[in-house]
């Protein structure tokens, strides 16, 4: 409904009354709690306790997660045992509640898994959230059931996305530890996965990390993603200058090109210093321009320097772009 979408504080304040109505009391709960109104959390155990419509009611629990909800959590656990104990596979609701308690990712949540285990380990949701928690407990029970998984590439399936990486309103990859959680399992991850871990571990500066355990593996990934090693960014740049089909423009190609790797790779002086090396190897007027363009939007006065060590035809034929970044 439209008035969902816009609501002010006064509205939202309103819309506790529409309770007693029978046909908008769940829609005006639903926008309440997405825009984190906590004082609808009673509302929200109530629905969480009619069990038949209970899965529904777990996702909006987002929008205030778990604080007043830990004896809701403890009753579908307590449901769940027996719903696993009578032969069930899973729960409706266990990718919700296992991303949930990925989002809280405190005491609470990491005890809960523990407290479970016992019927919890067969699911790849909540071995995931293990994993997410990444306290030294929780790694060793992931790492219990995952060993004897038939298909540990069926067990992390969608990790990233569970992760919440990339989705809106949820904190995703935010430090080391969960990275070191996953380094066994790399192998086994697809190529979504693996950028995504790539990306989250430039995002939070773990660069050694990332050259280390991911970067192997980007060889057989074809996503413009770049590992450190001299052979993949050489392989990278001959790549840009034979892109001209998505960036004809010389300027445009070098900078979408410098403006990712230094993200992804390392500083400027150093990336400079490495194309430098690769215009060298190539010892072509191409790749000279490339440098010279690199240079010229991201490099300072005293970088020109770095043209001294091109072949003498290459600057010939190059001069005038020269004459025009000094």
């Amino acid at each position: 409904m439209v008035w969902q979408q816009t609501l002010t504080q006064a509205e939202v304040t309103d819309l506790r009354d529409l309770e007693r109505d029978r046909v908008l009391a769940d829609q005006a709960l639903r926008a309440r709690l997405r825009t984190s109104d906590a004082s609808a959390a009673p509302l929200l155990r109530q629905r969480l306790r009619k069990k038949k419509w209970s899965r529904f009611w777990w996702h909006e629990a987002r929008g205030i997660g778990l604080n007043q909800l830990k004896e809701e959590v403890a009753e579908f656990m307590a449901d769940r045992r027996q719903l696993i104990a009578g032969g069930k596979q899973r729960a409706e609701a266990d990718y919700i509640l296992a991303e949930l308690l990925m989002d809280r990712r405190d005491t609470f949540a990491a005890q809960t898994l523990i407290d479970n285990w016992d019927h919890l380990a067969g699911s790849s949701y909540f071995v995931q959230a293990a994993l997410y928690m990444a306290t030294p407990k929780l790694i060793c029970l992931a790492q219990e059931a995952i060993e004897k998984s038939d298909s540990i590439s069926e067990l992390l399936k969608y990790m990233d996305m569970h992760w919440g990486v990339k989705m809106f309103g949820r904190p995703g990859i935010t430090d080391r530890a969960q990275l070191e959680a996953l380094t066994p399992y790399l192998i086994h991850l697809d190529e979504g996965q693996l950028c995504s871990l790539f990306e989250a571990a430039n995002s939070l500066g773990e660069l050694e990390w990332r050259r280390t355990y991911i970067d192997p593996h980007m060889a057989r990934i074809e996503r413009g993603y770049c590992a450190g090693d001299s052979h993949s960014i050489f392989r990278s740049l001959d790549k840009a200058i034979q892109d001209d089909g998505v960036h004809r423009d010389r300027e445009i190609r070098a900078h979408w090109w410098f403006e990712r790797r230094e993200k992804e790779l390392c500083n400027r002086q150093q990336l400079l210093g490495l194309i430098t090396e690769w215009s060298r190897t190539r010892s072509d007027v191409e790749s000279a321009h490339f440098l010279l363009s690199a240079i010229a939007e991201f490099g300072e006065r005293g970088d020109l320097k770095l043209l001294q060590t091109l072949n003498s035809d290459i600057l010939a034929a190059v001069e005038d772009r020269i004459s025009n970044c000094s």
